[in-house]
C-alpha cells in the first residue's frame, strides 16, 4: 500500500522530541481544518528527519482497478496547499 508521509527536518534543535511533537500538532491541526485525512504515525522516532503525519490509501482507483489520475491529483492538491509551518 502507498503511504503519503509528512516529514520534518530538524536543524539546530536541542530537544528533538519537543520539536517533533510541536510540528506534528501543527500539521495535524491544519489537516483537520482542511478536511484532509492525515493522522499520527503508529510509530514515532527521533532523529534529524522525522515522519510526523501520514495518509494511507490516497491513490484513487477506478472500479476496474486502474489509477484514477484526475482524482488522485485532486487529492494531492489539497495537501500541496497546506501552509508551511515554521516550528522552533
Amino acid at each position: 500500500e502507498h503511504v503519503l508521509r509528512v516529514k520534518v527536518k530538524a536543524k539546530d534543535v536541542d530537544d528533538l522530541k519537543a520539536f517533533r511533537n510541536k510540528a506534528m500538532d501543527a500539521v495535524l491541526e491544519d489537516a483537520r481544518i482542511r478536511g484532509l485525512m492525515l493522522h499520527k504515525p503508529s510509530r514515532l522516532s527521533v532523529g534529524k528527519t522525522m515522519t510526523i503525519a501520514q495518509r494511507e490509501g490516497y491513490i484513487a482507483v477506478t472500479e476496474d482497478g486502474f489509477v484514477d489520475i484526475e482524482r488522485t491529483v485532486l487529492e494531492l492538491r489539497g495537501y500541496a496547499t497546506m501552509s508551511s509551518h515554521n516550528i522552533s
